[in-house]
């Protein structure tokens, strides 16, 4: 479950995500009163099994079943940030009642992991993936405008407006908008490899020197970003209680 915000005296709407019908809200009838039996299947970042009806202006959860809160998520407070941070990333990128079973593989597998993994990688990951879900990844091998292979070890231009890495003959005549971050290679490579199948798998054994971190927290959320059109709030609550590098 997404999010959960307050309707009513003692009633609530939920932004559910699923993998069949993406996400839809519903309306959670007397979920803030103490005795409610749909208050413990209804906390936002747990995963539950519901029985929806739908109604005049939006579904209505009639029965739910609480599968996991993610208990290792709660056990420490400065995980919550984070994954917070996912549940709104998600939100932000997925229209309403789109389907997509990889983002939602995605999200729940986070959740699970976030507490066993470094975080900050795994957030960078969570961001890679989901551009690559969405079919927003961008070019990074070699300049996007004029396809040349990029020079050897020195640092490169990445321009989120233009869709990823230009050469500095293209960056030099192309009209574009926002930031333009200057990078090493070596931090492109490791983008790569955090969109790559079995991402699960390279975290765990995955090691990312404190310089490549600090580009990778600039350019990704910034392309993810400019794409979305929006910023995500959830990312300042991570940086103020100092979880990620900005």
């Amino acid at each position: 479950m997404l999010k959960v915000r307050e309707y009513g005296e003692s009633d609530g709407i939920i932004i559910l995500f699923t993998p069949l019908q993406g996400k839809l809200p519903a309306l959670v009838k007397g979920m803030r009163k103490p005795q409610s039996r749909l208050r413990s299947g209804t906390q936002q970042l747990c995963c539950s099994r519901f029985l929806l009806y739908q109604g005049r202006s939006w579904p209505r959860v009639i029965q739910c079943e609480l599968i996991t809160l993610y208990p290792r998520l709660r056990e420490r407070a400065e995980f919550l940030p984070w994954a917070l941070y996912l549940a709104a990333l998600v939100e932000a990128a997925l229209p309403p009642r789109e389907p997509s079973p990889s983002l939602y593989f995605l999200l729940k597998e986070s959740l699970r992991l976030l507490p066993l993994l470094d975080p900050e990688m795994l957030i960078r990951t969570f961001e890679a993936q989901t551009l690559k879900i969405l079919g927003w990844e961008p070019c990074l091998d070699r300049c996007v405008l004029c396809r040349q292979p990029l020079p050897e070890g020195s640092r490169v231009s990445f321009v989120p407006s233009a869709g990823g890495v230009l050469c500095e003959g293209c960056l030099s005549t192309y009209t574009f908008q926002g930031a333009v971050y200057q990078v090493s290679p070596g931090s492109l490579k490791v983008w790569e490899q955090l969109e790559g199948s079995r991402w699960w798998r390279k975290l765990f054994r995955l090691q990312v020197g404190p310089n490549f971190r600090k580009e990778l927290a600039q350019i990704i959320p910034a392309f993810l970003e400019y794409y979305l059109g929006e910023k995500i709030a959830a990312r300042d609550l991570i940086y103020k209680i100092g979880g990620l590098s900005e």
